[in-house]
């Protein structure tokens, strides 16, 4: 996708790209380990691309990265997360992250992460 619009935004310095990782894409957990390799994939991309935007001075194109916890979508039914965060975090209501997402891209927020807690284990790896 990003190939087939990246060279139209280009030349009008123009638009802003979204990219729908997860928080298992800044940092791991068992039983996930495929889902978590292609999270951290899609967070490389995102940061690459964003990089090449700012050394080319396309400060018209924005780019916001999303990366919400699980989403209460059943595709992690039967998975075990981290003993500490089992409690602590309850699995995210589709409609909620949805929101939360659109209230970052439209204020054209770089980086968001679903719920602000998960904003931690990010910073605590640095």
């Amino acid at each position: 996708m990003t190939k087939a619009f990246l060279p139209q935004m280009k030349a009008k310095n123009h638009g802003h790209i979204v990219t729908i990782a997860s928080a298992l894409g800044l940092f791991s957990t068992a039983c996930v380990e495929d889902y978590c390799a292609s999270k951290f994939g899609a967070v490389g991309f995102h940061e690459s691309l964003t990089h090449e935007l700012l050394a080319d001075n396309q400060d018209g194109i924005k780019t916001t990265l999303v990366c919400p916890y699980i989403v209460d979508t059943g595709m992690f039914a039967g998975c075990e997360i981290r003993k500490e965060l089992q409690n602590l975090i309850p699995p995210l209501e589709p409609l909620y992250t949805v929101q939360q997402s659109m209230k970052a891209i439209l204020a054209e927020q770089q980086m968001i992460c679903i719920p602000r807690l998960m904003y931690i284990p990010f910073l605590t790896r640095a």
